[in-house]
């Protein structure tokens, strides 16, 4: 076959996938409108929010909100004018920005297969996305989904100069427009920063190593080194003290205090850090269906670390110690995560709830995340709870064992553990608001997003058709969950 044929077939194979994916996208922009038919209108938030323009207009709104209430003028301004107009505006808009998180996932990851949306799509579909439902669909989406969509658009420069391809991260005044965005909710901020604060340091330790082997060379000449992403470090940086400086901030946390939590200002620092992360276990490790997400996850690193390991083809070839050593350290190492996150979940969970571990009046103040605990009730004094901890800590610790296990290259395992402590920090770090319980699980919603889209990147290190069985898992465990939530909360 002459060079011709081969490129002519090679332009015609693109441009069938092309097709496929257009159809596929398609596909999941279907399923999204009927999924958007089953929410609810004018609901909650919702229904507050779209009175607020026939008594302001919209920067008198904003200018009052700064004040008195939050520094999300961005994501608010959205918020008024979608929960003034009519409730399909919203659907529609939602249904794009749907479509546009399962685009920048496929770009983080780098799915190029045009059935890649459908497997993207599927997983998303294991978020307990009734945690959204409490607060109003328009309030919460535009809080969190939306944001949280366009923090992971502006990382695709950043994912692709991970991988080598310099030239697409030159153009990128979508992707700060993007970030701009994202950056204005607290949360999503902090992630943001704590990713582009760990690549700066990345950055500068390799810059400083190949200057070193620069000055051994013969001719060497110094020259200035600028971070490549100075701009949107900038963003974050100038939207963090923007954040805090808030005086709308400030005021609401008073008012918050005082309605939800008069003691918030006797606990210290290391007692609100402690509130944060039994908040964040309380969600991971004790959710009943939200834990699905974790267990998904600490699966499919289980599952990836046998193949990589502990093939057949790969054990019989070395010596009979070795090989049981092996299968000793996946069985004892990575099974028993799994199964102390599933012992430590429901089994712990049921005896709680009969008060066998904890005080009942203090497991309803701490698990029901509606009522909160009393300055009597000392948080350092109940041995269970630091037993639990401490348990969950290992099982965090050995998690990330397990990631640099299967990681390829060490690159990827320090952004598949960074990404993971900032996915149950981002939980955690609700600790330190008054609203740690009030707010309700939808603040996990970030972290679960982080772990799916690790979830997926492990899949990619198996073999097709091993993927293909995990993704039917995908699909029974969604029908399943489905048939456990409330006409309404979900899509």
């Amino acid at each position: 076959m002459n060079p011709q044929d081969i490129q002519m077939n090679k332009s015609t194979s693109d441009s069938e996938s092309k097709r496929k994916k257009v159809g596929c996208y398609l596909l999941v922009a279907a399923f999204f409108i009927w999924a958007h038919s089953f929410t609810e209108a004018n609901y909650s938030d919702d229904a507050w929010f779209s009175t607020m323009l026939d008594q302001y207009n919209i920067l008198g709104f904003l200018n009052w909100r700064f004040h008195t209430w939050s520094s999300r003028v961005i994501l608010e301004g959205i918020l008024v004018v979608l929960a003034h107009s009519d409730f399909i505006v919203w659907r529609i808009l939602d249904t794009l920005v749907c479509l546009l998180l399962v685009w920048a996932i496929s770009q983080i990851l780098d799915m190029q297969d045009w059935h890649a949306p459908l497997w993207i799509t599927l997983s998303l579909c294991l978020l307990p996305v009734g945690i959204l439902y409490p607060a109003g669909w328009i309030a919460t989406s535009t809080n969190y989904l939306w944001p949280l969509t366009a923090g992971m658009v502006s990382l695709v420069p950043l994912v692709r100069s991970l991988r080598g391809d310099t030239a697409r991260t030159m153009r990128r005044g979508g992707y700060l427009l993007a970030l701009l965005i994202a950056a204005n909710q607290e949360q999503i901020a902090a992630v943001l920063f704590g990713v582009y604060l760990c690549h700066l340091i990345g950055w500068y330790v390799v810059k400083r190593r190949e200057m070193a082997q620069e000055m051994n060379a013969i001719e060497y000449e110094k020259k200035p080194q600028v971070y490549p992403f100075l701009p949107e470090l900038v963003i974050l940086l100038a939207s963090l003290a923007f954040i805090v400086l808030c005086p709308g901030n400030t005021s609401r946390n008073i008012q918050e205090m005082s309605s939800w939590f008069p003691e918030y200002p006797n606990y210290s620092m290391g007692e609100r850090l402690l509130m944060g992360m039994l908040d964040t276990v309380a969600y991971f490790g004790a959710g009943r269906a939200k834990q699905i997400i974790l267990i998904v996850f600490v699966g499919i690193l289980i599952l990836v670390l046998h193949y990589k390991y502990f093939r057949w083809s790969k054990v019989r070839d070395v010596e009979p110690f070795k090989a049981l050593m092996r299968w000793g350290f996946s069985a004892i190492f990575g099974e028993a995560v799994l199964l102390a996150l599933v012992l430590l979940g429901f089994p712990v969970r049921h005896m709680i709830e009969e008060g066998r571990l904890y005080h009942p009046s203090f497991y309803y103040d701490l698990m029901a995340n509606r009522y909160l605990p009393q300055h009597d009730q000392c948080l350092y004094q109940n041995w269970q709870i630091a037993l639990e901890l401490g348990l969950y800590g290992l099982a965090f610790l050995a998690i990330l064992g397990l990631l640099w296990a299967v990681a390829d290259s060490t690159k990827e395992a320090v952004c598949m553990i960074v990404l993971t402590v900032l996915a149950m920090g981002s939980k955690a770090m609700l600790g330190f608001s008054p609203t740690v319980y009030a707010s309700g699980y939808r603040t996990a919603f970030v972290g679960s997003v982080i772990l799916l889209v690790l979830g997926l990147h492990l899949l990619q290190k198996l073999p097709k058709k091993l993927r293909l069985g995990i993704y039917a898992v995908y699909l029974l465990l969604v029908i399943l969950m489905l048939g456990f939530v409330e006409p309404g909360v979900t899509f």
